[in-house]
This record gives C-alpha cells, structure tokens and sequence, in this order.
C-alpha cells in the first residue's frame, strides 16, 4: 500500500517538530492523540495519560448527504491530501459495499441548494476573520496599510508563501452540508460568525466545490450490500471514531509491540492501515511510545492543548508557535488605526496564567473574553474538556513568572482614586490619549479598554508591566512611564513609581464611582492643527455624512472623502476642525469646516461607463462602487482605494505648492472598457490647451503620464467636461489639478 506523499495535516505536531528546540515527544502524543490510534490500539500508560485534552469528535456520519464517497474510500489522501483518515486494504467490493451503507445513513430530505451569499465578501472574511490561520490561504494578502502606494517608485511586494501544512478542507456536498445547512451552524458557533457571515463564506468555498448534488438516489440502494457494508463498517472499527451509526460492542484493543511494524512501518502492510505518515511524523510517535514516564506536569498540559487544538497557529507559547510569516500579512485590524501589530495579531500565551485571572482566562477560553474588538481575526471556540482544570493549569505553569508585588486592596487607598484620575488624564501620563475607558473612545488609537484590567488583569502582572513594559511584551507600543522606577510626572508621591500604579488601579477598579479623567470630561476646544505632517480625523461632518474621512494639511488646504458615497467630497482653506464633538460627546454631533473658503467636488460619482450620455445618479455601492479603505504613505498622506466595474482605483489627494488648490492623482488598473472621468459640472467652459475655467470660479488642469485619454465636453440636463480613458491591461496613471 503507497502512503500519502505530504502525510496527515496535524500543524500543531508540525510547529513541536520544528520548532528552534524541537518537542518530538510531545509531537508524537499530539500525533496519536489527533490521529485516535486509541481507537484501535492499546497505548502504554505513559502515553495515555499524557494526553490531556479532549481531541474532539469526528463528523457525524449521520450528516451524509448521499454523495457517492467510493474515490475518497478506495485512497483517502488522494481524494484529500493531508486528510487524518487512514486508508484501508479493501477491495473494490467491499468499497462499493461500504459506501451503500453510508449513504443509507444520510438524509433523505430535499437536499439543500447551494449557499447564496456575496462571493466576494465570503473572500474577504475567509483571509481576515483567522480562517487561514488554520486552513490554506486561497489569493495573495492585501497591500499593506503604510507601504502600498501606487504613486511610490517601490511598489513591488513579494510574500513568502506558508511553509507550516494547511488542515485541508474537502470540497464536497458533505463538507458544505455539515458546515453551513445545521442550525446554528459550526462556523456561527465556533467563529462567532453571523449568518449572512457565514453564508458569505460558504458561497466562496462552494465556487469551485464538486459533488455538490446528490448523486446517489436512496430507492436504488441494493438491501443486501448495504449489509455487507454494514459487516465491513463494523469489521474495520470505522464506530471508534466516528458517530452517526451503531458501534459494535467493544473492541479488543491491540497492543503496541514493535513500533517499527504496521502502521508505523516504512511500508505499510495489511491489515495495518495506512496514514501515509512522513518519516518525521513516524519518528515522533516512535519517540513518544517510548516515553517512561507520563508528562503530566502543568506546563505539558498547557502546550499540549494548544499544539493540539492548532492554538499555536496564532498565538507563540514558550518559543513555540505563533503567526508564520506566510500567513501573517492576512492578520489585519477592523479599523483604520496605527496599532501595529498588537492591533492585528494575537497576543501571546507565555506567562498569560500569570497575567490574566482565573475567571478572565475561563471566558477566553470559552470564548467570551474578547477584549480587542479592533482585531480582525476571531477567537474559535473549542471543546476544550475540563476548563477548570486547564485554568488552574496556565496559573501554575506561569507561577513565579511575575515577581512584583502590588498592594492595591487595602482601606489606607481611600480616596486614592483621585490621583488615579489625575494620572490617567491627559495633564498628566495621558493614557486615554490611546485607551479606551468604560466605553468611551479614546481621543486618539482605539487601544484596550483600561476599566477592564481589574477584572482582567492581576495586579501584581499590572504593576511589573507597568514599571517595565517591554519586559513582558516585546515590541509593544505601550511607552515607559516609569524608567528606572521614576515617573514621568513627578507631581504626585514625589514621582513614586508604585505609589502612582496603585492609584491608577483603585481609579479604574472605582471607575463606575467616579469622574472621567481631563480629556474626556472636560467641554473645551480641540481644534486640530497639522504642524509637520498631514492629520487623518474620521468624523460627522456637514455636507458630507457619517463617515466623512477628513484630511488636513500644514499647507492649509484640507479636504474630506465620503466613504459612504465613495468619492471625494469637499475641500477648503484656512483653519480645518474643532474635534470637541468627536472626542468628548458620546452623541457625535456633525462639525464642519472651520472656514467659508470652501469647494465642493463634483457632485456625482467620478467614474462612469464612456458610453453614458447623462452622468449616473446613483451613488456609493447603487452606482457600484465599494470602498477598500486607505493607506499612509511615509509622510502620512492617505491614499483611498475603490473598486468600480472590475477596476482598482487608487486616488491620492495633496495640496498644491502655492496651497491655492489640490492635486489628485489617480492609478487605475483592469481597464477593460471604455470609462469616463468626471472632471467638472458647468455651464460654460473655457478651454486653454489642458487648462479649463469652469464657469469663472475654479480652474481644472489635467494630465496623463500612463495610458491614453481624451477630455470632451458634454452637453445635457446637466453640463459635463469629461475624460474618456482608452482600455488598458496595465494601469492607467493621470493627475487633476483644481484650483478655486
């Protein structure tokens, strides 16, 4: 029998493998344990009492949906490179005679048509929401937030592919019945995923799925090799593992002699089955079945679990695990904010029972615990087993790994909430100037919420991040605020290190007791001024709407872009915004432009099909136009991203040098019509080589440096000057200067 060339698909034995210093004992328990070599086998007891987790249950064979699985039976890894299922020494008889039995076990309901959802939003929740953490990535990441820009010479961004296998996922009606026709759903259950989410998913892996309809009609079943089937299900201990039919009564478990033989030789035998291990995978278990001793040690219990529950294909836990570098660019925030890569990827788990309480680590591991909602990859829930006992677990592996002390519970803290206050308030460390506090936004990045560290947090794993941040988070934004035990502010306990600690954790233990700290409390002005770089301010704006991404320049020229409606929308001179309403009323008022020297964009969409005559009415996603978000280039200017008629648009707006007006540019790519671009609305139009003066009160210049264009002038119910760019399979690059 040939075993499978890439061998069964288990990542967290993979990443104990090959890990700097590699666990292959541990990897071999993880591999015996996903591979339920119990079912059949007698382990030694070192081994079985190693494993303490719950592997969980194979699919229900009850949820078959009467699909033809002879191919899948006849050699399981072919059908399915990296599939954990073994293949068998039957004949095609007996295979024939197997498959009748399972498909007199599935539904004989109308079978559910195939999902309908947006195929494209199912792509984008498959590579954001952690489903490539786990399962292969199926298109290249996204461009990264700070570096792609189409106006840079350095464009060019090579990924490393995923070294670490993919858990495969088997396209068939069985798979997409199983996953999405339950109610709720185990997407829904274990991702936290809407319904229209999961539909959205579903469409997209069942663009390219096979055997989607029933090919089986269940009246043509043969009784008597459904029984045969039936004798062979039970006879090849299929009922171990999977649930959904009758098991026989219990089976006699096989003794592990010589693991060098059966399923673990090189070439597999009958009657062993054949996982088509690799040598490595053949090698841990080896040295796993050789173990005297059982690893029942806190730690163990911890790194087992994860490895087995693929916990570490986010999350890195004492040097092992954590977000390859191939999967890491889909690893994203669901907001457009500096965060870094504490806002996109999961925290660790090393020392985390140190950090979190008892009860805050049992609703993260139940899946109730999310703190970072800023985050766009999701927290999968598990069936974990014994929680409790896991918790005490992560407490005791980490003991001792926390050496600070904190005194924060006693009477002698009365009224010290105060001072806490104070400490947290932008007069002082300013901390909400990035945190979040008991719900209310912070006046700048969206980072965690401070009122949930008591609850969360321990405080003695408070106060030693808090001395020394770095020390417990490599690479953290969060700034040193007491270097070499000294505040920053030396105003209160004489700069006191831990004195000014303890006082910020009685302020948000008592925080539902008390005031807001100065920042967002206080009704005063913050008018926002760019000084050196541009200011990027999402707000309420008049004349533009609810998600108004406003842009301001040092230079004095600003505009702002509808991310509703898809385009840019207003521009003006002067002073650009008083933020007040923005930071500190929860109800948002709309603000406006602090200044009347103002210019308002065309007042349509700018890209319409050439052979229009009168431009579109419709705006925003009725038009066809989705927004992609925005990127900062190195001085901080954004660039908006928009996709209309399969094209990728990318504008970049900046002031002019004299400040009297703006320059857009635009990089276009997958032109494969004829497409307009609205350059202005007038009545009269006063052409002068490429300079236009559009009803004496503002001038438009425009320029192609890529492709081909024409400007013609258009005449309608409403007036329109409007270039015509020629189809293009490379990209498509031109600049409109407006002046007014």
């Amino acid at each position: 029998m040939a075993g499978a060339q890439v061998g069964p698909t288990v990542p967290g034995a993979y990443r104990l493998m090959h890990a700097d210093v590699p666990d292959n004992v541990g990897a071999g328990i993880v591999l015996i344990s996903e591979l339920r070599c119990a079912a059949c086998h007698a382990l030694p007891d070192a081994v079985a009492t190693s494993i303490r987790w719950n592997a969980g249950e194979l699919p229900s064979l009850s949820d078959q949906v009467l699909v033809d699985s002879t191919s899948f039976l006849a050699n399981p890894a072919m059908t399915n490179p990296g599939t954990t299922m073994p293949r068998h020494d039957l004949s095609p008889a007996t295979i024939v005679d197997l498959n009748e039995f399972l498909v007199s076990l599935g539904s004989t309901s109308e079978q559910p048509g195939m999902p309908v959802g947006s195929v494209e939003r199912g792509a984008d929740l498959y590579h954001t929401v952690g489903c490539v953490a786990c399962h292969a990535p199926r298109r290249d990441p996204g461009p990264p937030t700070a570096e792609d820009d189409p106006f840079s010479p350095t464009t060019d961004i090579e990924y490393p592919a995923p070294t670490i296998p993919s858990i495969p996922i088997r396209n068939n009606a069985q798979t997409f019945m199983r996953l999405f026709a339950p109610t709720p759903a185990l997407l829904t259950q274990h991702m936290e995923l809407t319904a229209p989410e999961t539909t959205a998913i579903a469409t997209y892996l069942s663009a390219d799925a096979h055997d989607m309809k029933r090919n089986v009609d269940p009246l043509s079943l043969k009784m008597e090799r459904v029984a045969r089937g039936k004798d062979a299900f039970v006879q090849i201990r299929c009922a171990q593992c999977h649930v959904g039919a009758t098991p026989a009564d219990e089976y006699d478990r096989i003794a592990i002699e010589r693991p060098t033989t059966g399923c673990l030789a090189e070439s597999v035998q009958a009657p062993a089955v054949d996982y088509g291990l690799t040598g490595a995978q053949r090698s841990a278990i080896r040295d796993a079945l050789a173990l005297e001793s059982p690893r029942t040690d806190a730690s163990w219990q911890v790194l087992g679990m994860a490895a087995a529950n693929n916990c570490l294909a986010c999350h890195q836990r004492d040097g092992f695990g954590g977000v390859e570098p191939g999967r890491e660019p889909y690893f994203t925030t669901t907001v457009e904010a500096d965060l870094g890569d504490e806002g996109r990827i999961p925290p660790t788990l090393t020392g985390v029972g140190a950090k979190l309480t008892p009860s805050a680590l049992k609703l993260v591991l139940t899946g109730h615990g999310v703190a970072r909602p800023y985050m766009a990859t999701r927290m999968p829930v598990f069936d974990l087993g014994d929680i409790d006992g896991l918790v005490a677990a992560f407490a005791e592996a980490d003991r001792g790994t926390v050496t600070a002390e904190a005194n924060v519970t006693g009477l002698e803290h009365h009224h010290r909430n105060h001072y806490g206050r104070e400490l947290v308030g932008t007069d002082a460390l300013g901390c909400v100037s990035c945190h979040e506090l008991n719900g209310h936004q912070s006046l700048g990045i969206p980072a965690i919420d401070l009122a949930r560290a008591p609850t969360r947090l321990r405080p003695e794993w408070f106060m030693a991040y808090m001395l020394d941040p770095a020390s417990l988070r490599s690479g953290t934004r969060m700034p040193a605020y007491f270097p070499e035990g000294k505040s920053t502010y030396p105003k209160l306990f004489k700069g006191g290190a831990r004195q000014q600690i303890e006082a910020i954790w009685i302020y948000l233990r008592e925080i539902d007791q008390t005031r807001l700290p100065v920042g967002m409390e206080e009704s005063k002005q913050y008018v926002v001024v760019p000084t050196d770089a541009p200011v990027v301010h999402r707000t309420f704006l008049k004349e533009v709407g609810e998600r108004a991404i406003a842009v301001g320049f040092p230079e004095g020229v600003h505009f702002a872009f509808d991310a509703t409606q898809v385009r840019a929308s207003l521009a003006w001179r002067g002073s650009f915004l008083d933020a007040n309403s923005t930071w500190n009323d929860r109800f948002s008022p709309y603000v406006k432009p602090l200044s009347d020297d103002r210019w308002a964009f065309p007042d349509a969409m700018p890209f319409a099909v050439a052979a229009t005559d009168e431009w579109p009415s419709e705006t925003g996603a009725d038009a066809g136009y989705r927004f992609k978000g925005f990127g900062l280039d190195g001085s901080g200017t954004p660039t908006f991203r928009y996709t209309f008629e399969g094209m990728t648009i990318a504008e970049r707006i900046t002031p002019m040098p004299d400040g009297k007006g703006l320059r857009r540019q635009f990089a276009i790519e997958h032109v494969l019509n004829s497409v307009a671009f609205l350059v202005a609305r007038g009545e009269t139009v006063k052409a002068s080589d490429s300079e236009y003066r559009i009803d004496d009160q503002w001038t438009a210049r425009i320029s192609v440096s890529e492709g081909e264009m024409k400007v013609e002038r258009r005449t309608g119910a409403t007036p329109a000057l409007v270039a015509i760019l020629q189809p293009d399979d490379s990209r498509i690059m031109f600049t409109e200067e407006v002046e007014w």
